[in-house]
């Protein structure tokens, strides 16, 4: 086995597999993952799925480290099902001021042609400031209208997100786009 692990993270590793498979999906978005240098988890995803569906079926977006968080976003896709076209793409904050990468993980886009139709399609990973109010102050703290924490920062990064789509940032041009 190429990862050395204990018997906890073989169980949850397997159980993750195992849910991503169920999915029954061609793309799968991903947040909550490791963004160091040299270290690729979802490279360590595609090989277990691929250890039960086969060799090279399961692949993922490389954009190695995103940001400056300590966890990021990223895309595993089914290549039996769809190809990567076009660039990725990463909103943060040196693209529009608006998304505050301080607080929201980058957005990730990535276009893909469905390859029985060829038909292209957007997909892109967001992971934005929760809810929780730890260091909220002003407009940001807890208004007491069931927004939570951090409201106007997350719509403010929604507003940016809608209008980087509307640009095209991976250099193909459709409107079928999924957030997620």
């Amino acid at each position: 086995q190429p990862y050395p692990e204990d018997s906890e993270v073989t169980r949850q590793t397997d159980k993750l597999v195992d849910a991503l498979l169920k999915l029954d999906a061609d793309v799968i978005g991903i947040m909550e993952m490791e963004n160091t240098p040299g270290v690729e988890p979802l490279g360590r995803l595609a090989d277990e799925l691929n250890a039960i569906e086969g060799a090279g079926t399961w692949s993922y977006v490389d954009t190695g480290v995103v940001g400056t968080d300590v966890i990021r976003v990223g895309m595993l896709y089914d290549t039996t099902a769809v190809t990567e076209v076009g660039d990725i793409a990463i909103l943060d904050s040196s693209v529009d001021p608006r998304f505050d990468d301080d607080r929201n993980r980058p957005s990730v886009a990535q276009t893909f042609a469905e390859d029985a139709t060829g038909e292209t399609f957007t997909v892109v990973v967001n992971h934005w400031k929760s809810k929780g109010c730890g260091g909220s102050s002003g407009a940001d703290a807890d208004q007491g209208d069931g927004a939570g924490c951090w409201n106007p920062t997350r719509t403010l990064g929604a507003e940016a997100l809608v209008d980087w789509v509307g640009t095209y940032p991976t250099g193909v041009e459709d409107d079928d786009v999924m957030i997620i």
